[in-house]
């Protein structure tokens, strides 16, 4: 490895200097790139796995003598984050002319991030982004906001395309009213249904009590649909589950939010998952090769690994084309193509900054809770009605 003198003479001299999260290896010749751990820590499963995929990439990236722009593209394991102390924290990385945050952290983290480094910078990429929208409440998107996941409202989209292509007539939305974001993804499956010459019936309330619950069921089985769409919590969808198996009807149900265990019992229930794909991807034997024969490393969270490399990837395809500057970069993060994500290979939409599309799989709940793959849909993400993040208003004079 190049410069081995100098990064150990920069350890002995430096190692115990400053806070225990910062690292002192950064040199004139690297990029130094802050990576945010998910809550648990590093020395965990998913911990190692994300380090190993980072590592993987890090050292195929410095190994040639020209680096990046012949520069070292350096990762510092930062600690785990709180989102009371992300404010401070991000002070510390802008006086230390970090170039990017790659984070992994909690969803709550994440908004705190994305809050604090959106308009002003270094580039934030989450590994995430699920629960994160990256729209401020004008409807733009930052600058310097990425995600590699779509926003959860993809679910909407994703199971209204695949009940459009059943070529089915009519169809029950159930939401509660009392909760934003599961009404935002009712009415996206609504418009979406409705645009794909669907008869759609809205069922939204705010008590799952079984009298109100069978009285909506029942309508929609009056109305001779043959699926409906379930937008509520966890036990609200169960309930609606167990009243169709009681009555014995005729339904299939899908539900819009992401699989838990209060659903492990709910037979024949569709859920979708953007996850899915990578995780039964056969090219992750590959990366498992690669780690081993490149880095020593074996890890089980193998698609947490290729989901660590593309994210830092996507950086360094940034850094290749723009430099370490915050605003070219983000323009450069926005506009990469060819990104490889597993057997898949992803360009990012300018307009999102979040992959242009992305594959999903909608799953059947089995006996014991086990998920079967029943189809795959492919999801647009200028397509999905991602919700807003709560930035301050921007000065119209600015």
């Amino acid at each position: 490895m190049r410069k081995v003198a100098v990064l150990l003479f920069s350890f002995i001299v430096l190692g115990l200097a400053g806070p225990s999260w910062a690292d002192p290896l950064v040199a004139p010749w690297a990029w130094p790139v802050v990576v945010v751990p998910p809550p648990e820590g590093w020395q965990t499963e998913r911990g190692e796995a994300i380090r190993a995929g980072l590592l993987l990439l890090q050292g195929r990236l410095n190994e040639p003598a020209e680096g990046v722009r012949g520069f070292d593209v350096v990762f510092s394991w930062d600690e785990p984050l709180l989102p009371g102390a992300v404010d401070g924290r991000v002070e510390v990385w802008r006086r230390e002319r970090r170039v990017a945050v790659l984070s992994f952290a909690s969803a709550e983290t994440d908004r705190a991030l994305a809050l604090a480094l959106g308009r002003e910078g270094p580039p934030f990429l989450a590994a995430g982004g699920e629960d994160l929208p990256l729209r401020d409440p004008e409807g733009e998107v930052p600058p310097y906001l990425f995600a590699l996941r779509q926003e959860k409202a993809f679910r909407a989209n994703a199971l209204s395309d695949y009940v459009r292509r059943l070529g089915q007539g009519e169809a029950g939305v159930f939401s509660d009213l009392l909760d934003r974001d599961l009404l935002r993804l009712h009415d996206a499956a609504r418009a979406r249904l409705e645009r794909g010459g669907l008869d759609v019936l809205s069922f939204l309330f705010r008590t799952s009590a079984d009298d109100i619950l069978l009285a909506r069921v029942d309508e929609v089985i009056a109305a001779g649909a043959q699926s409906a769409f379930l937008f509520l919590d966890g036990l609200a969808a169960l309930d609606v589950w167990a009243l169709v198996q009681r009555q014995g009807y005729d339904l299939d149900l899908y539900y819009g939010g992401s699989f838990g265990s209060p659903l492990g019992a709910a037979r024949g229930l569709t859920v979708v998952d953007q996850d899915h794909p990578l995780k039964t991807d056969p090219q992750l034997e590959l990366l498992r090769d690669a780690l081993w024969l490149e880095e020593g490393l074996r890890v089980r969270d193998l698609a947490g690994a290729a989901r660590a490399y593309t994210l830092g990837d996507w950086l360094a395809r940034g850094l290749e084309a723009a430099g370490p500057e915050a605003e070219p970069l983000a323009l450069a993060l926005a506009e990469v193509e060819g990104l490889p994500y597993g057997s898949r290979l992803l360009d990012i939409d300018s307009r999102t900054h979040r992959p242009a599309r992305g594959e999903v799989a909608l799953l059947e709940v089995t006996r014991g809770g086990r998920l079967v793959e029943k189809a795959r849909v492919e999801v647009a993400s200028f397509e999905v009605a991602e919700g807003v993040l709560p930035f301050p208003e921007v000065d119209g004079g600015l």
